[in-house]
C-alpha cells in the first residue's frame, strides 16, 4: 500500500515523518510512506515548536490561482514520477493541497489519482482556476450583500476593494451550498477539538466538500498537531486501514 504524504505549512517531510511514527508502527509494512518536502523555503509554520529546527517549506508560494496552479503542477510531476501512490496522507496545507488536487484532477479526468485520502486539520481550498466562481462572486458583490453578509458574518468587508475582494473569493472553494465539487473518494478526517476555531471552521467546510457517505470523522483532544495517544492512534489507523483495504480489494 504506497501512501504519499505531505507535510504542512512551515514544516517538511522529515517532521512529519516523526509526527506520524506511531500511525506507520500502527499500520504496519504493508503501508509505505513517500515523503516530499514543499519546493518554497519559508518560516516556521502554525504549531511548529520553537525549538524544531529547520529548514521548513511550504508547498505553495502563495494562494492566488497561479501560485495554487504552480503547486499542483510540481505536486503532479512528483507523482508521475514517483507513483502512482494507493493514497494520499496530508496535513493542514498538505492536506489542503491533496484535496486541491483530488479535485482538480477529478474535473480533467473524471476520475480520482487516489483510492482513498487521509486529512489532519485541513485548511482552507483554493481553486487554480482563475475564473472559478465569478459569476457567482460578481452577482454577491453587486445586489445579494445581505447574504453575502450572513454568509461571513465575522468579516469586515467595508474597507476591501470590491475587485480585491472578488479576485480574492474566486481562490475560495469551502461554501458547501453553492460548491458542487465533491472529493469522490473515501476520506478520513482527523481535527482537533482545541485548534484554533479559525481553523477549526476550514477543517469542517474543507470536510464538507467530500462525499458524507464516504468519509470517517475523528476528533483527538490535541490542537493544530497530529494526535500521538494510543486512543487515537489505533482509532484512526483503524479507519485508515478500512478505507485503503476495502478500495484496494475493490480496484476502485
Amino acid at each position: 500500500m504506497k501512501i504519499l504524504t505531505l507535510h504542512g505549512l512551515g514544516s517538511s517531510a522529515s517532521m512529519l515523518k516523526e509526527k506520524i511514527a506511531p500511525f506507520i508502527k500502527e499500520l504496519g509494512p504493508r503501508y509505505q510512506f513517500t515523503f516530499v518536502d514543499g519546493a518554497i523555503p519559508c518560516g516556521r509554520g502554525p504549531g511548529v515548536p520553537r525549538w524544531a529546527k529547520g529548514p521548513f517549506y511550504s508547498y505553495a508560494a502563495g494562494f492566488s490561482p497561479p501560485q495554487v496552479q504552480d503547486a499542483l503542477d510540481r505536486l503532479d510531476h512528483f507523482i508521475k514520477e514517483k507513483g502512482p501512490f494507493d493514497g494520499v496522507l496530508g496535513f493542514s496545507l498538505g492536506a489542503a493541497l491533496a484535496m486541491i488536487y483530488i479535485l482538480d484532477q477529478q474535473a480533467r479526468h473524471a476520475t480520482s489519482p487516489f483510492l482513498f485520502a487521509v486529512l489532519f486539520s485541513p485548511i482552507f481550498i483554493a481553486s487554480p482556476d482563475k475564473t472559478y466562481c465569478r459569476e457567482l462572486v460578481t452577482q454577491m458583490l453587486d445586489d445579494k450583500h445581505e447574504v453575502f453578509r450572513a454568509a461571513f458574518p465575522d468579516g469586515e468587508f467595508a474597507r476591501l476593494l470590491d475587485r480585491t475582494f472578488s479576485e480574492y473569493l474566486q481562490t475560495v472553494m469551502s461554501m458547501r451550498s453553492m460548491v458542487g465539487m465533491r472529493v469522490r473518494i473515501p476520506t478520513v478526517c482527523v481535527t482537533g477539538e482545541k485548534d484554533h476555531s479559525t481553523i477549526v471552521e476550514q477543517s469542517r467546510a474543507a470536510r464538507e466538500l467530500c462525499m458524507p457517505s464516504l468519509t470517517l470523522v475523528h476528533t483527538h483532544r490535541g490542537g493544530h498537531d497530529i494526535p500521538f495517544t494510543r486512543s487515537d492512534v489505533k482509532s484512526i489507523a483503524s479507519s485508515i486501514r478500512n478505507v485503503a483495504e476495502e478500495m484496494v480489494e475493490w480496484g476502485a
